[in-house]
C-alpha cells in the first residue's frame, strides 16, 4: 500500500449528529471516511469497501456492536476496531476486549485524545502490512541442512520431505521474518 493512498475508515454509528461530527473531524485530518447507521448496514460496507479502520458504537439497531465486532473477528483478526459507545463500565470494556476491539473510548469523549487513538491504530496498520509484504516474498529458506519452500509448502530436511500445511507455512514464515 502506498503511503499517499489515503487511510479509509468506517464509522459504525446510529447518532447522526456524533456520526457527522466524527466523519468531518476525521476528513479534516485526511481520512477518507464512510458512515453506516446500524449493525447490518456496518458489516455490509465493511466487507464491500475492506476499511482500514473501523470505529464502532455498541448500542446498534439491528444488530448490536459486540455482535457486529464478533462477525468481524470471524473473518478478519487483523483490522483495527475502535470502540467508542456510551457503555463505558469496566464491565463493558472487558467484554469489547475479550471479543477482540483494539482500542475502547467511552462517551463522551476528548477529540484530542480520539483523533490521537486513530492515528496510533493507524500507524501499526501500516506496521502490520509492512511486515507482512517483507514476508509474502520470502519464498524459500534454507538452515543448516533444512531447507524451506513457502511456495509449494514443503520442508526438506534428513528425514525427507514433509508437507507443511497453510498454518505451519504461515507460522514458519512468521517465526523467520521475526527472529
Amino acid at each position: 500500500m502506498e503511503k499517499s493512498k489515503k487511510k479509509h475508515i468506517l464509522v459504525i454509528e446510529d447518532e447522526k449528529h456524533i456520526a457527522e461530527g466524527l466523519k468531518l473531524n476525521l476528513s479534516f485530518c485526511g481520512y477518507d471516511v464512510t458512515l453506516a447507521q446500524d449493525g447490518v448496514s456496518g458489516l455490509q460496507k465493511w466487507r464491500e469497501n475492506r476499511p482500514d479502520l473501523i470505529i464502532l458504537d455498541i448500542m446498534l439497531p439491528g444488530i448490536d456492536g459486540i455482535s457486529v465486532l464478533r462477525n468481524i473477528r470471524l473473518e478478519d483478526v487483523q483490522i483495527p476496531i475502535l470502540i467508542l459507545s456510551a457503555k463505558g463500565t469496566p464491565d463493558d470494556k472487558i467484554k469489547g476486549l475479550s471479543y477482540g476491539v483494539d482500542d475502547y473510548l467511552s462517551k463522551p469523549f476528548n477529540l484530542e485524545e480520539f483523533l490521537l487513538r486513530v492515528d496510533r491504530l493507524l500507524a501499526r496498520v501500516d506496521m502490520y502490512r509492512s511486515e507482512s509484504n517483507v514476508s509474502s516474498v520470502l519464498q524459500k529458506y534454507a538452515f543448516g541442512e533444512n531447507h524451506i519452500d513457502f511456495v509449494t509448502s514443503v520442508a526438506d530436511c534428513k528425514g525427507g520431505k514433509i508437507s507443511l500445511t497453510e498454518q505451519e507455512t504461515k507460522l514458519l514464515k512468521l517465526f523467520i521474518t521475526n527472529r
